[in-house]
C-alpha cells in the first residue's frame, strides 16, 4: 500500500476523532462519539484489508518490520486510542472537550468522508488523487 495514501486514510480518521464534528442531531456531542467510533472501526478495517495482500507478498525477513497496527483491526483500534489519548494529554484536554464545538457542517463532512472510506477500493485508495484526496469533506476534516 502506498504509505502516503495509508497515512491520509489514517489521518482523516484521526482528524474526525480529534476535531469537533457531530452528527447534527439535538445532541451533537453524543452523536459525534458514535460517529467517531464507527469511523475508527471502518478505517482500521479498510487499512488491514488493503495491506493484507501486500504484506503476504513480502519476504519473511521484512515482515518483522510491519507496524503492529497494520496487522489486525484490534491492534489498529488500540493504536488509534493510544494516539488520541496521548494527543489529549499533550493538549491538556479531555475526551469531552473534543466534542463541545460540534457543528452541523462538520457532522455532514464526517458522514460524507466516512461514506467514501467505506466505499473506496484498495486499488483506488493506493492511487494518487483518489476520491479521499479530492473530497472537500475529507479535506475539511483534515484542516
Amino acid at each position: 500500500m502506498n504509505f502516503k495514501n495509508l497515512s491520509l486514510l489514517v489521518f482523516v480518521s484521526m482528524m474526525s476523532f480529534a476535531i469537533d464534528c457531530g452528527k447534527g442531531s439535538s445532541n451533537p456531542a453524543a452523536d459525534m462519539k458514535e460517529l467517531v467510533q464507527k469511523s475508527k472501526e471502518v478505517t482500521c478495517g479498510k487499512t488491514v484489508e488493503c495491506t493484507k495482500e501486500q504484506f503476504s507478498k513480502m519476504p519473511e525477513a521484512q515482515k518483522k518490520f510491519i507496524p503492529p497496527m497494520l496487522l489486525s483491526k484490534e491492534a489498529c483500534l488500540k493504536s488509534m486510542e493510544e494516539s488520541a489519548a496521548a494527543q489529549r494529554a499533550k493538549n491538556g484536554t479531555s475526551e469531552e472537550d473534543q466534542w463541545k464545538d460540534a457543528t452541523p457542517e462538520k457532522v455532514a463532512a464526517a458522514k460524507e468522508c466516512l461514506g467514501l472510506i467505506e466505499k473506496i477500493t484498495c486499488t483506488e485508495m493506493m492511487s494518487p488523487n483518489n476520491s479521499l484526496q479530492k473530497s472537500e469533506a475529507c479535506q475539511l476534516l483534515s484542516k
